[in-house]
């Protein structure tokens, strides 16, 4: 129960920030777009799956054994997973450098402990 008062402190600020005009009029916008970034992930989510699907199936309609099948898909998930990581990355780093508001030294200190090694 350490974190209760913290929560409190939460609840009440939502509460003192929702009481704002302009965040009701922002809040709508915002909740669509992140149940849209949602909705988004999900669907690639399930086409990258159904494309490992679909490569298992190619694979092994050619004959090979299940041990090489599954060391290939294996190997082409990480490899996808890598290319992901860096798009991302790049994306973050791109982020980084354009923003160039006050609200954008917050998010330069948050990208640089998001980036750090």
């Amino acid at each position: 129960m350490r974190f209760a008062p913290t929560l409190l402190l939460i609840a009440g600020l939502g509460r003192g920030i929702y009481g704002k005009r302009r965040f009701q009029r922002v809040f709508p916008i915002v909740a669509t777009v992140i149940l849209l970034v949602i909705i988004t992930a999900a669907l690639m989510g399930v086409l990258v799956i159904g494309g490992f699907y679909a490569a298992y199936h190619l694979l092994a309609s050619q004959g090979l054994t299940s041990q090489t099948i599954v060391l290939t898909i294996v190997l082409l998930a990480l490899f996808v997973m890598a290319a992901l990581f860096a798009a991302v990355g790049k994306g973050m780093k791109q982020i980084k450098t354009s923003v160039n508001t006050p609200a954008g030294e917050v998010v330069d200190a948050f990208l640089d402990g998001l980036l750090a090694k």
